[in-house]
């Protein structure tokens, strides 16, 4: 069986396409549990009409703590063998149960990546990701973790793949942060793996919605990203080679530059003087192995930022 988890907050507007898209898949050896996070909207309701209608479904009502506290608490619920997030406001092709589950079950992986849609508000599709299908020991994976690339983008996100249930409940979601829980859950569950597989198929719908989390105005909650960064870093160095590690440094003193310079382009560099102090210090200490590494583009940049901060805003266009 696939446990199904959803995290609701407020899409009201997108959870019945959401839900419709879950129970009619052909895939149908499916529980469907539905976490109402303090919704204030009709959302709740909603959930509640449907485990009404389905059988399959199970409903939990919960005070508003954050994504990552909802989803632990499906995670706590599970009964299946396999896990699938989906967030409330997306919506699935409806054969990627089946598809994704036949793949794990012919190849004994421990995880699927299906490829995905960005679709906006009007239900335009922007573009979709996908990667060649085939077979990925851990190990190989891990190494394009920290790659600028496609496989990248496909491995960030909680909700495009069906993972083992026994791999899921050992990790879950750290809710101390509120941004890159799940960039930190996802290399997690690599870390756990022995081999997964990427199939070359667009069968998850991402709704692209101005009032994200990661689209929202700059807050400190930005600076979660760099923090689950600093333990992903952490995990490598214990654990995994001398190479891998110092990919996954390079990968963090880039997030560091990121936020250095958007506090600077934000005018907050008063507001969050100790956070900033902190970014800045940590560029420079690590200036010498890194700086080495970065593009012509980027040095520029790094100069800038931490020589003459003053200069962002008169050269904002060019960041």
């Amino acid at each position: 069986m696939i446990s199904v988890i959803v995290p609701v907050f407020n899409v009201e507007k997108y959870l019945d396409r959401c839900i419709l898209s879950i129970v009619n898949q052909t895939y149908l050896d499916i529980e469907i549990i539905l976490i109402d996070d303090g919704s204030t909207d009709s959302s709740s309701v909603i959930c509640d009409m449907w485990e009404q209608k389905d059988n399959r479904i199970k409903v939990i009502h919960k005070k508003n703590e954050g994504v990552s506290i909802a989803r632990n608490t499906g995670i706590d619920a599970v009964q299946g063998e396999y896990v699938y997030f989906v967030d409330g406001d997306d919506y699935l092709e409806n054969n990627a149960f089946e598809k994704m589950y036949n793949i794990i079950k012919k190849y004994d992986v421990d995880f699927v990546y299906c490829g995905f849609n960005q679709i906006d508000s009007i239900d335009r599709k922007i573009y979709d990701e996908t990667s060649k299908s085939n077979i990925r020991k851990k190990e190989e994976v891990l190494d394009e973790f920290f790659e600028q690339n496609i496989t990248k983008t496909l491995m960030y996100p909680p909700w495009n793949k069906l993972c083992k249930a026994q791999i899921v409940k050992k990790i879950k979601f750290n809710n101390n942060y509120k941004i890159g829980e799940d960039v930190l859950f996802n290399f997690m569950l690599l870390d756990e793996s022995k081999c997964v597989y990427f199939l070359n198929e667009t069968l998850y719908n991402y709704i692209i919605r101005k009032n994200s989390a990661m689209r929202e105005n700059f807050s400190s909650k930005k600076f979660d990203y760099v923090y689950a960064a600093y333990d992903i870093e952490n995990i490598c160095k214990d654990k995994y080679s001398q190479t891998l590690y110092e990919k996954s440094h390079f990968w963090t003193f880039c997030h560091n530059m990121v936020i250095v310079r958007n506090i600077l382009l934000n005018n907050m560099q008063k507001k969050y003087f100790e956070n900033y102090a902190y970014f800045v210090n940590y560029l420079k200490k690590n200036k010498k192995e890194c700086y080495k590494k970065l593009s012509s583009k980027k040095r520029i940049e790094f100069i800038v930022i931490l020589y003459f901060p003053w200069m962002i805003t008169k050269l904002k266009k060019f960041f």
